[in-house]
């Protein structure tokens, strides 16, 4: 495989595992430093990791895809995963909430 090729398929691994600690965190609950927070505050920091991790995420995997649908040394068969993960994107992103 291409080394090109293998740096997009790390990034989509490294995603999946920051999707998998940000499940994690939330499941844990929202980490204050040892400071006690009231608990709209907490709240207010668990949804600013929880945002910040989705565009992360998003940023990261958008990259990976369209890079390879954009170069032309990837053939079709290569670029499926790409596709399909843009379109798992705009799923998220447009799907109701």
């Amino acid at each position: 495989m291409k080394r090109s090729f293998l740096f997009a398929k790390w990034i989509m691994w490294g995603s999946l595992c920051a999707l998998v600690v940000l499940k994690l965190l939330v499941r844990l609950g929202p980490i204050t430093g040892g400071v006690s927070l009231p608990t709209p505050a907490l709240f207010v920091v668990s949804e600013s990791i929880r945002l910040g991790m989705t565009f992360t995420v998003t940023i990261l995997v958008l990259a990976a895809s369209l890079y390879i649908i954009l170069t032309k040394k990837y053939a079709d068969a290569d670029k499926k995963w790409a596709y399909g993960a843009i379109g798992t994107i705009l799923g998220y992103w447009l799907g109701s909430r």
